[in-house]
């Protein structure tokens, strides 16, 4: 899993499955309202993460992580290094601006 560089966080924590079960609710909301990071433990090992996620954050995500997307981006770069490509100009003389 590539981890993007975000933001620091207010705060860092860890929490085990256990612990977290009942206390889910409080966990989110002080996640989304305080800014804090909590990475999600399963017998002592790292399994998860929880990070503040708005509405807003939802299209760029979907747009940066979505399968069809990312096959769509790969194949235009090799488009584009294959100079399989029309330039400003040459699209402005076919739309006969």
């Amino acid at each position: 899993m590539k981890i993007e560089a975000m933001e620091p966080p207010s705060s860092i924590g860890f929490m085990g499955v256990k612990e977290m079960k009942g206390q889910m609710s409080a966990v989110v909301r002080d996640v989304a309202e305080e800014d804090k990071w909590i990475i999600v433990t399963w017998h002592g090992r790292p399994r998860a993460m929880l990070i503040p996620f708005s509405e807003e954050d939802l299209e760029d995500f979907i747009l940066a992580n979505h399968p069809e997307l990312i096959a769509r981006r790969k194949e235009a770069r090799k488009e584009i290094e294959a100079g399989d490509f029309l330039t400003h100009k040459e699209m402005e003389k076919l739309s006969g601006e």
